[in-house]
């Protein structure tokens, strides 16, 4: 019976059954404090280890076992036939016991902890050890095979926490990629405002932009004539001061070109506040001349020094970026002619200014009469302006421009009066 075979074992063979035992309780619940002969107490550790793995793992079944019977919970059936617990199998495993030669004595054939233990050493194989221990050599000694295990387990969940409460190592920037060196530059300040605002614009707006040239011939003649009398004032006299002028008297005719859309509402303003784009190395400002229309050149052209020293100065003050109506940046000094300049939010237009150049053009003869047009050396001044479509239709921005366009090549005294200012009287 399983009673004797347990009483002929010998004292060492019980020993190592404890050792086994409290080991195998130690790997499956963690590290106890208690001492190891308690876990040998028959049924006591069985018990407890398992209902903690019911609970840790199988929450969700909690409330449907309830009712069921505590050995029937421990019990399992797997596809091998064998009714043990993982306890039982983890011990049958230490002790070298092939579990499935195991008769239990258990609730409808279990096995229990007894069983194994009682089969320690009852069907040794001839002239040796049974056939598990043969061939598993950590089978001579249990307590050591899951006591390495259970110490390379906590490493292993040691480590895994020691990483995991690390704090995050910085990216390295290195500077170079697998091209060759590289610079790295902070995306912030002005920089990154220019880029909200460019991208603000272009998600706002329907940007169409159009393209005429000036025979500027005339306007480089009285621009000669005049800087000797506004340099006498110690005012720098420029082309820009002209073109500023034009557009401020141009919209007055063409308010959806000096407008911006607000909710549900098209603003239409009755004066012109130009802003003109000053590059510096600290980035890109447009500084708003305000009501430009009733303003002569000379006094545009002292204004026009005035904000762009500013700028560069940094002395500018906030108010000199409000409320602009329309706006004027020129890329001429850097050799560009034509392109597609970017609208500055809450307004709805904006005039690019290129490269003056020499160029042919035909010249009709003064008096009428004559042989016809003649080809004769020109100044042309190329002209793109980015109005936006939801407000502006194509139409109404060609008539804009082309009022721009009559009144440089066609400036009078340059005064910018109405009545002195021929082609005024088109945008009425």
């Amino acid at each position: 019976s399983v009673q004797s075979a347990t009483g002929e074992r010998s004292a060492s063979t019980a020993s190592a059954t404890a050792t086994a035992t409290a080991t195998v309780a130690k790997d499956a619940k963690g590290p106890r404090s208690e001492d190891a002969a308690s876990a040998g107490k028959p049924g006591a550790g069985e018990a407890e280890h398992y209902t903690g793995s019911v609970v840790g793992k199988l929450e969700e079944a909690s409330e449907s076992m309830k009712d069921v019977p505590r050995d029937a919970q421990q019990s399992s059936a797997p596809a091998d036939g064998v009714k043990a617990t993982l306890l039982v199998r983890k011990l049958a495993q230490a002790m070298g016991v092939d579990i499935s030669k195991v008769k239990g004595t258990g609730p409808q054939g279990r096995i229990t902890e007894d069983d194994v233990k009682a089969a320690v050493g009852r069907e040794p194989t001839p002239g040796g050890p049974s056939s598990s221990s043969a061939a598993s050599p950590a089978a001579a000694s249990p307590s050591t095979s899951v006591a390495s295990s259970a110490s390379a387990s906590a490493a292993s969940v040691s480590a895994s926490a020691s990483a995991a409460t690390q704090p995050a190592k910085p990216a390295i920037k290195r500077k170079y990629d697998m091209w060759g060196y590289i610079d790295r530059q902070p995306f912030k300040g002005i920089r990154k405002t220019i880029a909200t605002r460019m991208l603000q614009s272009q998600s706002e707006n329907a940007p169409v932009t159009y393209h005429v040239s000036v025979n500027a011939g005339n306007l480089v003649l009285l621009r000669e004539k005049e800087k000797k009398r506004a340099a006498e004032q110690g005012i720098k006299l420029t082309y820009l001061a002209y073109i500023v002028k034009a557009v401020a008297l141009a919209v007055l005719g063409h308010t959806a070109v000096n407008s911006s859309l607000v909710d549900d509402e098209i603003l239409l303003k009755k004066y012109a506040n130009v802003g003109i784009a000053v590059d510096t190395e600290h980035g890109l400002y447009v500084p708003v001349i305000k009501r430009a229309e009733t303003q002569d050149v000379l006094a545009i052209a002292k204004e026009i020094s005035r904000l762009a020293d500013a700028v560069k100065d940094n002395k500018l003050n906030p108010m000199d970026l409000k409320g602009g109506s329309i706006s004027i940046t020129n890329l001429g000094s850097v050799g560009v002619e034509y392109f597609t300049p970017v609208i500055n939010p809450g307004e709805c237009s904006v005039l690019g200014v290129g490269r003056m150049k020499d160029a042919p053009v035909l010249e009709q003869a003064a008096d009428g009469k004559g042989s016809g047009p003649k080809v004769v050396p020109g100044r042309i001044l190329p002209l793109s302006l980015t109005a936006d479509h939801r407000i502006v239709d194509g139409a109404e921005a060609a008539r804009f421009l082309n009022d721009v366009k009559r009144m440089l090549e066609d400036p009078g005294d340059g005064s910018g009066n109405p009545d002195d200012w021929p082609a005024k009287k088109v945008a009425v």
